[in-house]
C-alpha cells in the first residue's frame, strides 16, 4: 500500500498542514509503509528539495506536479556561478554582487545574466533572468541541471510570460506549457492538454496509483472520473482537518489524503458527517479535475 499526500504548495515558513505531514513521513517510515507527498503548485522562487529538506522530507518521497513529466529526480541545487560563466556565449565584462543576485554583464551585446543565489555568500544558483537590452527575455530554473525555462516578450512595457519548456536529465524537451495570463495549454509529442485539468488527469499524473494497493472494503461507494481516470470513492476520512480519500478502481483500493487547503474549495453541500467519516454527495464527472 502506498499513502499519497496530496498538497498545493510548501514554504519556509508552512501550516500545521506540511508540519503535520512531515510527522506522518516518519511514522510511515518507522512502520515500512510507503507514502508519497504530492505538490501541484508552480515552485519559482526555491528548489521544492530545499523546501522539503527542510520541512523534514526525504527527497525520493517527494513527486511534483511538474517535473513527474520529466525524467529528473527531485533533488538539492548543484549549479554554480562558474558553470553560467561557462555557457554564456558573450565576453563577460563586468560583474556585480548585491546580496543574493549576482550580475554579469555583456556591454558589446547590451545583455546580462542576473544569477539568484540560494543563499548569499553562496555560488549555488537557482535561477538566472536573461535582460537583453533592457528587457526581460528568459528565465532558467536549476536543480542538479536545468529544470525549466520561461520565455517573456514586452508586452505594454512589461515582461509578460508566454512559455515554460521543461527538459529531461540530458536537455531534451519533456513537454512545454503555453501561457496566457492564468491559463494554460501543455504540449507534449505525443497529445495537446488544453488546462491544468487535463494536465493532471490527462496525462497520466494519477497513475502511480495503480501501484498502489491494499484489500477492499464493503463501504457503498460513488462513481467518479474524469476523462481516462475512472475511480470510485469510499468516503473522506476526517482527521485533525487532513481528509482522506478512499478510492476503489478494478481490484483495488486507494487512499489519497487532501490537504485541508484544497478540501476547503468544495461548499458544504459536498459534506454531510456521520461521525468522524465524510462521504461525497452530488459529485460532478469532472470531479478529480475539480478537486486539484
Amino acid at each position: 500500500m502506498t499513502v499519497y499526500n496530496i498538497n498545493l504548495g510548501i514554504g519556509w515558513a508552512s501550516s500545521g498542514v506540511e508540519y503535520a505531514q512531515a510527522y506522518r513521513s516518519t511514522i510511515f517510515k518507522n512502520t515500512g509503509i510507503k507514502a508519497k507527498f504530492v505538490f501541484m503548485d508552480m515552485f519559482l522562487q526555491d528548489n521544492l528539495s530545499d523546501l522539503a529538506r527542510n520541512m523534514g522530507f526525504s527527497d525520493e518521497d517527494i513527486i511534483w506536479l511538474y517535473s513527474y513529466f520529466t525524467d529528473l529526480k527531485i533533488a538539492p541545487t548543484t549549479y554554480t556561478v562558474k558553470d553560467l560563466e561557462k555557457e554564456i556565449p558573450y565576453d563577460i565584462t563586468r560583474r556585480e554582487i548585491n546580496g543574493k543576485v549576482v550580475k554579469l554583464f555583456c556591454t558589446k551585446e547590451d545583455i546580462f545574466y542576473a544569477a539568484y543565489l540560494r543563499k548569499e555568500g553562496e555560488d549555488i544558483v537557482h535561477r538566472v533572468e536573461k535582460v537583453s537590452r533592457g528587457c526581460l527575455i528568459r528565465k532558467d530554473f536549476y536543480s542538479y541541471t536545468k529544470m525549466f525555462t520561461e520565455y517573456y516578450t514586452p508586452v505594454d512595457n512589461k515582461a509578460h510570460l508566454y512559455q515554460r519548456r521543461f527538459f529531461n536529465e540530458d536537455g531534451s524537451i519533456a513537454y512545454d506549457e503555453i501561457v496566457d495570463g492564468k491559463d494554460s495549454v501543455f504540449r507534449f509529442p505525443d497529445k495537446i492538454l488544453s488546462s491544468k485539468q487535463e494536465f493532471i488527469a490527462g496525462g497520466g499524473f494519477l497513475s502511480p496509483l495503480e501501484n498502489s494497493s491494499v484489500t477492499a472494503n464493503s463501504h457503498k461507494h460513488i462513481t467518479v472520473g474524469y476523462k481516462a481516470v475512472c475511480l470510485s470513492v469510499y468516503g473522506v476520512i476526517h482527521l485533525y482537518d487532513i481528509f482522506v480519500l478512499l478510492f476503489y478502481h478494478g481490484q483495488k483500493a486507494y487512499f489519497i489524503q487532501l490537504s485541508a487547503r484544497i478540501c476547503r474549495r468544495f461548499s458544504a453541500p459536498f459534506f454531510s458527517e456521520i461521525g468522524t467519516y465524510h462521504y461525497l454527495h452530488d459529485i460532478s464527472p469532472a470531479f478529480v479535475s475539480y478537486m486539484l
